[in-house]
């Protein structure tokens, strides 16, 4: 798998995706203009198309996923990041158990192609 600036060689991603990009793209209701947006705005591309593809099929999300291009394979895996680092946020958040702990939890590095 290539690297790029958004993944390592391993299909991890490289860094984070801003706070402001998760908000936006992982609340209820529709997010395909937020998506669009935060895609183009951050460049953010996949470096496999069959490793994404392959991460697609895991997610069950997606019945098409032979028509998807690469625009929507871009869209859907910045999609489905931003709602697991929403979700692994939210599940450090329910298990501090006091305010001393460490709060700076990163959960972007749990997002990766390989599935």
């Amino acid at each position: 798998m290539k690297k790029n600036e958004w993944f390592n060689e391993y299909g991890c991603l490289a860094k984070p995706i801003p706070h402001e990009a998760v908000d936006a793209c992982s609340h209820s209701g529709s997010c395909d203009a937020d998506v669009k947006y935060w895609v183009k705005e951050l460049k953010f591309e996949v470096p496999d198309f069959e490793a994404a593809r392959k991460f697609v099929k895991s997610t069950g999300a997606f019945d098409d996923r032979d028509m998807m291009d690469e625009d929507d394979m871009n869209e859907f895996v910045f999609w489905e990041f931003c709602n697991r680092i929403r979700e692994e946020e939210y599940e450090h958040e329910n298990r501090l158990d006091d305010e001393d702990e460490d709060d700076d939890f990163e959960a972007w590095i749990f997002c990766s192609l390989d599935c």
